[in-house]
C-alpha cells in the first residue's frame, strides 16, 4: 500500500554541475527570494553573496518599484519596465561584485 511507504528524503536537490548552480540560483531569483540560496549552500562565499544580493535586488526592483512606476501618468509600456527592471538588476550585480571582494579582504 502506497500509504505505508515514507517518503525519507528531506533534502533539497542539488547541481551535479557547480557552474548551473548559480544560473539556476539567478534565474529563481525572481520567483522567491530565498530559495536559491538552496542551490548554492555548497559554493564559495563570494557567489552566496552575489546570489543573495540579486535575489533581493530583483525582488525589490520589480515588486517595489515596478507598480510605484505603474502609478504613475508616464506612459511607459510593459516592455520598457522590464527593460528599466534588468538594466537595474544588472547594475546591482556591478555594483555588489566589488564590494563582495572588499568584504572578503576585510574579514
Amino acid at each position: 500500500m502506497w500509504l505505508t511507504k515514507a517518503h525519507t528524503s528531506q533534502e533539497a536537490p542539488t547541481s551535479t554541475s557547480g557552474s548551473s548552480s548559480p544560473a539556476k540560483a539567478l534565474a529563481l531569483g525572481i520567483a522567491e527570494m530565498f530559495l536559491p540560496a538552496i542551490l548554492v549552500t555548497k559554493l564559495s562565499f563570494e557567489v552566496k553573496m552575489l546570489v543573495a544580493i540579486t535575489c533581493v535586488s530583483e525582488v525589490l526592483f520589480f515588486s517595489a518599484s515596478i507598480p510605484c512606476m505603474m502609478a504613475t501618468d508616464i506612459p511607459i509600456s510593459f516592455k520598457d519596465y522590464l527593460i528599466i527592471w534588468f538594466e537595474r538588476v544588472v547594475l546591482s550585480i556591478l555594483v555588489s561584485i566589488p564590494l563582495i571582494y572588499l568584504v572578503k579582504v576585510l574579514m
